[in-house]
């Protein structure tokens, strides 16, 4: 969704028209210098500025469109705001006593990413409400889309209702405008037999996929090994990131483990009374 790796040639923008773009503030994301990768939002966008275009849409309208959905946002801090709400939701299943560990793993990072500034900061150029109504259509699988106006009013259609600004019933629909549908340009940039597909993640991956996604993407882990069986995932393995330990609990634990210089040792457990542990000489 967010990672840019489209260059522009690939979507049919001429680069004279992106620089008018840029230059006239359509394209928020491409700082001044910057040479323009996409990521698949953002090509959604450049798709929508195209339409637009075609309609002889005036650019001073593009740009009150362009606030609402990345200047309000930023403004807002919604990628903050957003992590939060995701962070409440998490917290409820802790108390609860329900959380699994992959969403034990998604509280922490969330923790980290809100203690970071710079991060958050970052976020803000790729987060915005745009991404927020392209999200909820692939993970409906419903339609979403985004109304203008003949006045420049901007409203959004999402869970069968029509809101402008974040206030629900904040247009009206019946009168004239022009309606863009998400679920339209989803469908430009992947076979339309894969749409729905695409509109479930849960119908995409296994369970087992689920959680070698969950597991790479977790910034703790340092590797991740998966076994196959018969074409399938079998067993997922996590090396976390390694603990040193020094002075007296070193001594200690060599002592226990009657370690030497030169060896390693892999401890595992096979069942509540019993350890296997693996020893390996690394230098003779």
């Amino acid at each position: 969704m967010f990672d840019k790796v489209v260059p522009l040639e690939a979507i049919g923008v001429k680069e004279e028209l992106f620089l008018y773009w840029r230059r006239q503030g359509l394209l928020p994301f491409f700082p001044k210098g910057a040479w323009a990768r996409f990521s698949f939002a953002q090509m959604i966008w450049v798709r929508i500025l195209q339409d637009l275009r075609s309609f002889d849409y005036a650019i001073g309208k593009m740009l009150a469109l362009t606030e609402y959905f990345f200047k309000r946002a930023y403004e807002d801090g919604l990628p903050e705001r957003n992590l939060r709400v995701a962070r409440e939701a998490l917290q409820k299943k802790v108390v609860a006593g329900t959380i699994s560990d992959e969403e034990r793993a998604l509280l922490d990072y969330i923790d980290e990413v809100l203690r970071d500034e710079a991060l958050l900061l970052a976020f803000r150029y790729n987060i915005n409400y745009l991404t927020n109504l392209i999200v909820w259509c692939l993970s409906s699988g419903e339609e979403a889309g985004i109304l203008i106006f003949s006045d420049g009013k901007v409203g959004e259609y999402a869970s069968g209702r029509y809101y402008s600004g974040g206030v629900v019933g904040g247009v009206d629909p019946s009168a004239p405008h022009i309606y863009l549908s998400i679920r339209h340009y989803l469908g430009e940039f992947m076979e339309q037999r894969f749409v729905d597909v695409v509109a479930s993640p849960l119908q995409v991956f296994s369970e087992w996929e689920q959680k070698v996604l969950r597991a790479i993407k977790d910034p703790r882990n340092r590797e991740v090994r998966v076994e196959l069986r018969r074409g399938k995932i079998n067993k997922v393995e996590v090396v976390a990131e390694d603990v040193i330990l020094k002075g007296l609990d070193a001594e200690a634990l060599r002592k226990a483990l009657g370690l030497k210089n030169y060896e390693r040792i892999v401890v595992d457990t096979v069942d509540e009374k019993s350890l296997v542990v693996r020893k390996t000489i690394k230098k003779v």
